[in-house]
């Protein structure tokens, strides 16, 4: 058993995510992705995002052995674009790394709450300038639009995606009046 020491990030120390493979352990924070061997702790590779950015979101899962990172620069006024990679977390190398227009992805922040990245898409709430609302996901690696489902429903006033599937979100949907209530959005209003 081992454990690794409490290393205080740049920009913050809670973990965004964890990965698990047969030799590593890979942490995912705001500043970098490290992996760790798994049998000893020794520290394997770190990744950090370019420049001034931050990771923001991890991919909940690893597929092909890759996982994938969603960053931005948070310095910046109004990012117009954030960026995707995806890691090789055998050895920590970059398998492929793209921007995407921010637009698509609605609210990016420090904590994306309405964005879900896992099972080879990105899920998100996209809430429209004139109040109408969107569930979408998108490829990931080509920024395609793979569905969009319009939330139809007036009582809904905030959604939120909690994770990502291959036919669908599962999210949070609620009104003012009420506590948040369990939705499953599958291409039905």
């Amino acid at each position: 058993m081992w454990r690794s020491p409490y290393v205080k990030g740049e920009r913050g120390d809670r973990p965004l995510g964890l990965w698990v493979t047969d030799d590593a352990v890979v942490v995912v924070r705001l500043d970098r992705v490290q992996a760790f061997r798994v049998t000893t702790g020794v520290p394997l590779w770190t990744w950090r995002p370019p420049g001034e950015e931050v990771v923001v979101l991890a991919s909940a899962d690893v597929r092909d052995g890759l996982g994938v990172v969603l960053h931005y620069d948070d310095g910046a006024r109004d990012p117009k674009h954030v960026g995707l990679t995806a890691l090789d977390l055998g050895s920590g190398t970059v398998a492929w790394s793209r921007e995407q227009d921010k637009e698509r992805l609605g609210y990016i922040g420090t904590h994306p709450s309405g964005t879900a990245l896992g099972r080879g898409r990105i899920a998100t709430e996209d809430h429209h300038w004139d109040g109408r609302r969107t569930l979408r996901a998108l490829d990931p690696r080509t920024g395609e639009i793979e569905w969009e489902h319009p939330l139809t429903n007036p009582r809904i006033e905030k959604a939120s995606v909690l994770l990502a599937e291959p036919r669908g979100a599962v999210g949070g949907a609620w009104r003012a009046e009420q506590a948040p209530a369990a939705r499953r959005g599958r291409g039905r209003g």
